[in-house]
């Protein structure tokens, strides 16, 4: 190998893979040739030679005079892994992604290839268009029709001798490449984070044609701007005007990323949507693919989908690299517009963001409301009341704005009763000739009776103003008052713990409103709620340790708590503090005792016993800071060693011959005699072996 003479330096934002072509072409050597000097005349994969720790990137920054900013800056273009393994992920330009985003082939813009260096976006499996020149990629020879072959490209030259940078150019409109481009310089990962997300949940839409109009969606969502995702969402329905935005909404409601599931959520109650009155005929609903758990979101249940697979033969299909199902149903639109779970509205509104939006269960709706839960199922049923199952979990969800609207437009019959003051008397007289909206979840089901509060009588409606119904629509910011079911909603807490944490004075409460006939009721008040969150910000219960450490809770209990290794606050449940969840979390990981020794590894107290007798296996001492009162505790490193091992010698010990034991010497006997045994074998009629002999 010839020592090189010119090592490239890094423009602003160009790939690694422009360095290496660049090196070759300036040391008049072909890239396939660099690679082979660079790795041992080894042949690797693409993707390899782009990372940091590969021969290529050594090479390039192996010149003698460069400053130690300038290898950093030839190395910042190389790909690093950015978790234990290049698996978990893939850093590039100081931004982490998922590996499955690099491109595994080459692509590269003519213009970049005019100019001499390529941008880094081209690596990038969602970027179609240089930032830069506003040129598609190509990842095929325009003139022999084969698929550029990264290794044979030398100065720009296909292997069948056509200049690449002659290629003819086709222009696209390069903003979303730009915006992406800006993102990645700015080292945004909020961003990538987000765009990512928003491709994941959009993949059920992936198609050839609509590719661009998904990047651009993407990455209008990826801004966090609440605005964009409702007006790219509004261009999604467009599409699909006969599809319920269920449909749509699904993969973002069940996303990982909060952002995405909180704008959707608020999206799916803002927006109304009347049933459709006929279905295109090149509507292209049946291509939509979905995964089990967005289906069985759509469609409400198990039950749902598998009735809808016996009616409508829905198609299921599987990927060879991945274990997951996707779902495919013929006509989706026609299947949601005839389901009998699925609720439209009278009315088609475009959803508008809102500057308060709070997501309440049909529980915490039914304390606001001053009714039951069931009550609330009923009214939201019955559509007057806007609700559905946003996950799939078994609670209804709903809005404090849709409680507020049901409160303004409504009134149960129940709550006529309690707060108007009337007698049953006078109420029948004043109620005589309205007509109220019945309504019956069964055919034999109690009905519900609601009035229309503008049919109601003056009299009535100012009875029901002046007995405060206003405070129930406006008690969790008015009044600063919150019920204990939301309280408990919010710290994700048991209702029993939150009234505990109101005894040991770390949420503070106020009275009520008074009710006819009720006492005072004791509220959480909006500053107590903020030291409560705070508060539960630095604990954890024993669930939620076991959740993130592995560690079963009985082993908590047993080996840290009832010890007091750890402190413990104890209210309806055990909460532990985040510094004493870490300290459990590296105790388990480095120890393990001599009870949990028997049920882990399977071996006899005896065995251990023996060991430690042994002194193979050290105990900790009493002193150490680690050792537990009442706990034999060991290494658990030492401990895999050990037992590791000793079974090894286990299975040397069983798998030796046995030796034949001697056979036992047969003293002579009066009846052993040749003579004697002859006259017995005669005596009975056969013939001595002896005889034989």
């Amino acid at each position: 190998m010839s020592p090189l003479i010119f090592f490239p330096i890094p423009k602003d934002g160009e790939s690694a893979m422009s360095l290496i072509y660049r090196c070759a072409i300036g040391n008049g050597i072909s890239t396939n040739q660099f690679l082979l000097d660079a790795h041992n005349h080894q042949r690797n994969s693409m993707i390899s030679v782009l990372w940091k720790a590969h021969a290529a990137c050594n090479l390039l920054t192996s010149h003698s005079s460069f400053e130690p900013h300038e290898k950093a800056s030839i190395q910042a273009c190389f790909f690093t892994p950015s978790g234990p393994s290049s698996r978990s992920g893939i850093n590039v330009a100081g931004v982490s992604f998922a590996p499955s985003v690099v491109r595994t082939d080459l692509a590269l813009c003519p213009g970049c290839a005019r100019e001499g260096f390529l941008n880094q976006m081209h690596a990038f499996n969602f970027s179609d268009v240089c930032p830069v020149h506003g040129e598609l990629y190509i990842e095929k020879c325009p003139e022999c029709k084969n698929k550029l072959e990264w290794r044979s490209i030398n100065n720009y030259f296909c292997p069948c001798g056509f200049d690449l940078r002659l290629t003819p150019t086709v222009l696209a409109n390069n903003h979303t490449s730009q915006l992406l481009s800006t993102a990645l310089n700015n080292k945004d990962t909020q961003f990538f984070t987000t765009f990512i997300a928003a491709m994941t949940a959009m993949s059920f839409a992936h198609t050839c044609d609509n590719r661009s109009f998904i990047l651009e969606s993407c990455t209008k969502i990826a801004t966090g701007n609440k605005t964009f995702f409702f007006r790219e969402l509004e261009k999604l329905q467009d599409r699909f005007p006969s599809l319920h935005r269920r449909a749509l909404l699904a993969p973002f409601l069940l996303s990982a990323n909060p952002t995405l599931s909180q704008y959707a959520k608020e999206y799916y109650f803002s927006a109304c949507q009347t049933r459709p009155v006929s279905h295109a005929a090149n509507c292209q609903c049946g291509e939509l693919v979905f995964e089990s758990e967005e289906i069985k979101l759509i469609f409400g249940s198990n039950e749902n989908v598998m009735a809808l697979r016996n009616e409508h033969r829905c198609v299921y299909s599987s990927s060879r690299r991945t274990i997951r199902k996707t779902f495919q149903c013929p006509e989706l639109c026609k299947t949601l517009y005839s389901h009998k779970d699925i609720l439209w509205e009278r009315d088609d509104t475009p959803a508008e963001p809102l500057h308060e939006f709070e997501l309440l269960n049909h529980i915490a709706a039914a304390e606001l409301l001053g009714t039951t839960p069931k009550t609330v199922r009923r009214l939201i049923s019955s559509g007057l009341l806007k609700g559905a199952k946003l996950d799939n979990s078994s609670r209804i969800a709903t809005t404090l704005g849709e409680v507020n609207k049901f409160n303004d437009n409504y009134a149960l019959k129940s709550e006529i009763i309690r707060k108007s003051g009337f007698s049953n008397n006078e109420l029948r007289t004043l109620l005589l000739n309205l007509a109220p909206i019945a309504i019956r979840t069964t055919r034999y089901a109690r009905k519900l009776l609601v009035y229309q509060r503008k049919h109601l009588p003056e009299d009535l409606r100012q009875r029901l103003d002046r007995r405060n119904m206003n405070i129930l629509k406006h008690l969790p910011y008015s009044s600063g008052l919150i019920t204990f079911n939301i309280a408990s909603e919010r710290l994700r807490m048991p209702v029993k713990d939150v009234a505990e944490l109101v005894r040991l004075g770390i949420l503070k409460t106020a009275p009520g409103p008074i009710r006819r006939g009720r006492s005072h009721r004791e509220y959480c008040t909006e500053e107590g709620m903020r030291n409560a969150l705070i508060w539960r910000e630095k604990h954890l219960s024993v669930s939620e340790v076991d959740e993130a450490t592995g560690c079963d809770s009985r082993i908590i209990h047993s080996r840290f708590i009832n010890t007091g290794y750890i402190e413990c606050i104890w209210l309806e449940r055990a909460y532990i503090t985040l510094d004493d969840a870490k300290k459990i979390n590296e105790h388990y990981r480095n120890y393990i005792t001599t009870t949990s020794l028997y049920t882990k590894f399977r071996v006899s107290k005896s065995v251990v016993s023996g060991l430690i007798d042994a002194k193979k296996i050290t105990p900790l001492p009493l002193c150490h800071p680690d050792s537990i009162n009442g706990h034999t505790v060991l290494r658990l490193d030492e401990v895999n060693n050990i037992l590791t091992e000793h079974r090894k010698s286990q299975r040397k010990i069983s798998t030796q011959p046995k030796t034949t034991k001697p056979l036992r010497r047969i003293y002579s006997h009066y009846l052993t005699t040749p003579a004697t045994l002859q006259s017995i074998a005669q005596s009975i009629g056969i013939e001595s072996s002896i005889t034989r002999k």
